[in-house]
């Protein structure tokens, strides 16, 4: 979760923006707003939980290796969007 906070307090140049973005998804998460499981269980929020093995709700578990997966492929694409914004910002 660092690594994606960080990736995206790169690429939206505030930490403040990346910490709000990391803490209102499982607000609305939590609240029942959005209804679509098989999307919210690759949020990292969700996929977090589940590597933990504290699922947040039955429909949205999944197996910790899968969790680690979806978890590494939000780190490694927020990470290279900042790279991509950094690069395009430095020429």
């Amino acid at each position: 979760m660092s690594v994606i906070a960080f990736g995206l307090a790169g690429l939206l140049r505030s930490a403040i923006a990346a910490l709000g973005i990391l803490i209102t998804v499982p607000i609305i998460v939590g609240t029942g707003i959005l209804q679509w499981p098989q999307v919210l269980r690759l949020l990292p929020d969700q996929a977090a939980l589940s590597l933990l093995g504290a699922p947040g709700y039955d429909v949205t578990a999944l197996p910790p290796a899968a969790a680690a997966l979806v978890l590494a492929t939000w780190a490694g694409l927020c990470l290279a969007a900042y790279a991509l914004a950094l690069i395009r910002r430095d020429t």
